[in-house]
């Protein structure tokens, strides 16, 4: 599934601005569709989310 910007930072639960930012610091990949839309592909974040919950169990 692939979001856009917008929808990534709402799923990151982080500001657009920053969302662009990693884009372009190369640290989130994207794709441009026919109409030049960035696109987001969601899977990436899928070992972020696992660390994440990892953590929380330690604490």
């Amino acid at each position: 599934m692939y979001l856009t910007i917008e929808e990534t930072a709402q799923y990151l639960s982080v500001s657009v601005t920053y969302v662009e930012e990693l884009i372009l610091q190369g640290k989130i990949r994207v794709i441009h569709d026919s109409e030049g839309a960035v696109l987001i592909y969601k899977d990436q974040f899928k070992s972020h989310f696992q660390q994440l919950e990892k953590y929380k169990k330690l604490a």
